[in-house]
């Protein structure tokens, strides 16, 4: 994050490169073309609806015991479509759990 954080490595980087690889002629940094590829964000695997079940499962018998019921419909990229049925005001907190436990979902999308 700070400049001689990013220098020292960068530097072992490229040492541990010129050691693994003696032939190597240097070392170039590349950055992401996309101005919204978020480099603090951590490296996404690839998203699926196991995952968002194995996220969800310790709450659905918080939902089920309010009389709601939760389907994962479809993961599309790093979208999440869900059928709910239930109290209204658990929307929010079944989102924020998903996002909280699988920080690449970009967007929980609630489904009729």
């Amino acid at each position: 994050s700070c400049p001689s954080s990013q220098a020292t490595m960068k530097m072992g980087i490229e040492k541990t490169l010129r050691e693994k690889f003696p032939s190597l002629q240097g070392v170039q940094s590349i950055m992401p073309v996309d101005p919204e590829v978020d480099l603090h964000r951590p490296a996404m695997s690839l998203l699926t609806v196991e995952m968002c079940l194995a996220a969800l499962d310790p709450f659905i018998p918080a939902i089920e015991h309010v009389g709601g019921k939760v389907e994962i419909e479809a993961v599309n990229g790093l979208d999440v479509f869900l059928k709910y049925e239930g109290p209204e005001d658990f929307r929010e907190p079944i989102s924020s759990v998903l996002k909280d436990k699988l920080n690449q979902i970009s967007k929980v999308v609630f489904i009729d």
